[in-house]
Order: C-alpha cells, then structure tokens, then sequence
C-alpha cells in the first residue's frame, strides 16, 4: 500500500469520518449512519497456494451494531491506482466475511458493504461488475450471478456531493485545490480530532508540513 493510501486510510479510519464518508455516497448526505454505532473488527483471510499461507486484511472494517446485535458489516478500500482485478478482491473480501458469519456460533446473519475508494487523478477504467470482468458466453450468462462493486471516484465528486461532507474528510478537498496550485507552498488549515491523519494526508500530497492544530 502506499503513502497515499496509508494516509486517506488513517482519516478514515476516525468514526465521524468513516459515517461521514458513509452517509455522503450511500444515502446522499441524510444521517443514516451514527459514528456511536461503529465497532471497529479485524477482518482478515488465509489461504493457502503452492504451500505457502497468504493473508489478507481490508483497509478498514466495522460492525454497525443496534441493541446488542450486528446490523451490518461495512468495509472500506482504498485506490490511489487502477485495479484491473479489484472486483476479485471485494468478492474475496465479502466471502470471507460471509463464510465468518456461518462459523460463528451466535448465529447472528448481516449484510455485508464494501466501498472503493478511489483517489486516482485518472478516471477508473476496468471492470466495475463480474460481467465486465469476465468473457462469457451469452448461454452462460444467466447461470453466472454477477457482482457489482461499490466503487467512488472521490476526485470526481460534484461540489453538491463535496459540501455534504461535515467531518474532517471535506477538508482534502479544499487542500487538494490548494497543492494543486502551489504543491510546496505553506499553508495553515486549522482542523479537529483527526489531526494526525489530515497532517500526513498533507503532508503527503504537498511533501511538507502544512497543516496546524486546532487551540
């Protein structure tokens, strides 16, 4: 993973962002989501190929609970770089999260979301459903389910979509505009409880520093 993705996952990864970015692309700015419901989980997968154990993990998973039970699991990923296979790896993500769902002995069942965030300055390119993925044969195609991936280009969000956002993740926004600019130049954004995160998130989109807490 990159620096990139490193640092947008790190802001992300704050409740009041990750409902934020939630509540923005799923349900058009409405409050649906409460940053108090979130539970952060680890949500990994190991398989073996050729004799040797891989592992894998999402860049950010959570329960949303009500009342003591799980309503769902969402999970985000991020790409700064265009991914031919990506809908592979949601499929993968998602089925692990299911198969963990069946071996769990609460019995609880719930849906599970996965949303790609994409930051590239390109416009995404490749397979976005498993029919796209895949070359199949029309008398195939009603026997093969297909699967669509959630995937949002954040750099080409419309400015209604932008001013929906109220935590911390719409200031990228205004500091992208800046870097884009003048990349080297300083520039003093004041921000709140994520301040780590958006400094390196500036930090790696300018090459210093440029952002200064809240007092």
């Amino acid at each position: 993973m990159g620096e990139k993705d490193i640092t947008e996952k790190m802001l992300a990864d704050y409740n009041d962002v990750f409902a934020d970015i939630v509540n923005v692309l799923m349900f058009k700015g409405k409050r649906v989501l409460d940053e108090f419901a979130l539970e952060n989980i680890k949500d990994k997968s190991q398989f073996k190929i050729n004799k040797q154990i891989h592992e894998e993990e999402r860049d950010i998973a959570k329960i949303i609970k009500g009342q003591n039970i799980r309503i769902a699991l969402l999970g985000l990923e991020h790409q700064t770089d265009i991914d031919e296979d990506e809908v592979f790896r949601v499929i993968a993500y998602d089925g692990v999260s299911y198969k963990s769902e069946l071996l769990n002995n609460r019995k609880e069942r719930y849906p599970v979301i996965t949303l790609v965030l994409y930051f590239g300055e390109k416009r995404w390119n490749k397979a976005k459903s498993l029919y796209e993925a895949l070359d199949i044969k029309d008398e195939w195609k009603p026997y093969v389910n297909d699967y669509k991936i959630n995937l949002f280009e954040i750099s080409y969000l419309e400015p209604e979509q932008i001013q929906m956002f109220e935590s911390d993740f719409k200031i990228r926004f205004s500091a992208r505009e800046l870097f884009q600019i003048n990349p080297k130049s300083p520039h003093i954004i004041k921000v709140s409880p994520s301040f780590s995160a958006l400094s390196a998130l500036f930090e790696s989109l300018s090459g210093s520093p440029c952002v200064s807490p809240v007092t």
